[in-house]
């Protein structure tokens, strides 16, 4: 399957397929082996299908990628998205990060760099002359607070309130509590026929991510 995703892809980045491939199926096994369902996590459940929203994901998003490193990021920035946005506890990310991290090393010959499982953000936003969503990659969360920041204007009544400044102080706020979770809606709905399903607690923040996440795929939100 991962061969088939890069296909379209030049030599150097259909070369990580096999390696992408064997990395995520190792993940999958030791996430399915240590973090296993319960009855207070019934979701904590690990198969093939995980792996094709990996794939799926990067296929979707590759077009933007020219080096194989760039290919990397984007495929860790999927594994975090697809199997460490259903953790419920700090503890169960940390485990994920860490079995994410170690399996992702075994790319350093591939990629000839010291560190491949660096973590890059990933927002994807319809801008100027686009016609879909492209993602933009970025290295940190706060510098994914800063392109939002200007992508989202603060006038908007859900955002500013009754003045610009507390908009932009609030806006800066959810970012911070939310920025990761608003980087993988917006990849997620940004692709052809992404679909998400957000679940949670009231007050939690998922109406403003998104909110946000729609906007910047430039959709127009419905209420049904």
């Amino acid at each position: 399957v991962s061969q088939i995703c890069f296909k379209p892809l030049n030599e150097d980045l259909q070369k990580l397929a096999g390696p992408m491939a064997r990395c995520t199926v190792k993940i999958m096994m030791e996430l399915s082996s240590i973090l296993v369902a319960t009855h207070d996590r019934p979701h904590y459940v690990f198969t093939q299908h995980d792996l094709s929203k990996v794939f799926d994901s990067v296929h979707a998003h590759a077009a933007g990628c020219t080096t194989p490193v760039q290919l990397a990021r984007l495929w860790v920035f999927e594994l975090y998205s697809t199997f460490l946005s259903r953790l419920c506890t700090l503890d169960d990310r940390g485990i994920c990060t860490r079995i994410i991290a170690n399996s992702v090393d075994g790319l350093t010959e591939v990629l000839e760099v010291d560190q491949p499982h660096v973590f890059s953000f990933f927002v994807c936003q319809r801008g100027p002359g686009h016609t879909q969503p492209v993602p933009m990659q970025l290295e940190t969360l706060d510098d994914v607070c800063e392109v939002v920041a200007t992508l989202i204007p603060y006038s908007q009544p859900s955002i500013n309130g009754a003045h610009p400044e507390s908009g932009q102080k609030y806006l800066h706020t959810v970012l911070q509590l939310h920025g990761e979770n608003l980087a993988f809606a917006s990849m997620v709905i940004g692709r052809p026929n992404g679909n998400l399903l957000v679940m949670g607690p009231g007050g939690g923040g998922r109406r403003v991510v998104t909110g946000m996440a729609t906007k910047l795929c430039g959709y127009v939100a419905a209420s049904l």
